[in-house]
């Protein structure tokens, strides 16, 4: 299963070595970076939960080095943000296939707290600020644009997935976004009925392949000292 997490991974991951063998300036964010594409690949690894990535343990001394580095974890730090405001902007912007948007809602639940967090609470709001426009919508007896409601779909889909396969404090704001795209329009509430095929085993074998085949290529370089 090709996963969106990896596919973005990947591309980075290649741009970066790129641009690295060429001697290319490489600015992410507010800083020059020049890690080894190894010591890059394993900053962005860490948008994935740690306990996924026990596959690295040969590596888990040069790791345990690295987190010391405010360098490094800088570098964790701008990669978990650039990820995060793509993993965004896809849900924003893109419409899936229910069978997508089960795929993207257990991807999800794969990446660090810290990153879902990035990812959860910008489009929280933008889902409140959605309600608020359907309920004032409801009450003053107003349209509400196209474009509008493609958000509030794509926002749906995503959540009620996401809060059926592990429930937290978003389910209140899932509960007035049903209550709000109802009274709107009735036929949004089917949207609230859906459930998510389980799909977790599949995607963590796709991980750990991936992981595997990364390790093999990693193992087979120097191992080298961390430097900036």
């Amino acid at each position: 299963m090709e996963l969106y997490t990896l596919s973005w991974l990947e591309k980075i991951l290649k741009d970066y070595e790129r641009d690295y063998e060429a001697d290319e300036i490489i600015i992410l964010g507010d800083k020059r970076v020049n890690f080894k594409p190894l010591i890059f690949g394993i900053a962005l690894l860490h948008i994935f939960q740690r306990p996924l990535l026990y596959k690295l343990e040969p590596l888990e001394e040069l790791i345990a080095s690295l987190k010391e580095r405010f360098d490094f974890m800088h570098l964790v730090d701008l990669l978990r943000k650039e990820f995060s405001y793509w993993f965004r902007e896809m849900v924003l912007h893109r419409d899936f296939s229910n069978s997508r948007y089960d795929q993207l809602s257990y991807e999800f639940h794969l990446l660090e707290e810290i990153v879902q967090k990035q990812i959860q609470i910008p489009l929280l709001d933008e889902l409140k600020r959605l309600c608020i426009t359907f309920e004032e919508a409801f009450e003053e007896k107003k349209e509400v644009s196209e474009t509008e409601k493609r958000r509030f779909v794509r926002l749906v889909n995503f959540f009620v997935r996401t809060e059926a396969i592990r429930p937290s404090k978003s389910s209140e704001l899932i509960e007035r976004a049903e209550k709000a795209g109802k009274n709107l329009e009735e036929s949004l509430g089917a949207l609230f009925n859906q459930k998510p095929r389980d799909l977790r085993g599949k995607i963590l074998e796709s991980l750990s392949s991936y992981i595997n085949e990364k390790l093999v290529k990693l193992l087979s370089e120097p191992t080298p000292h961390p430097k900036a």
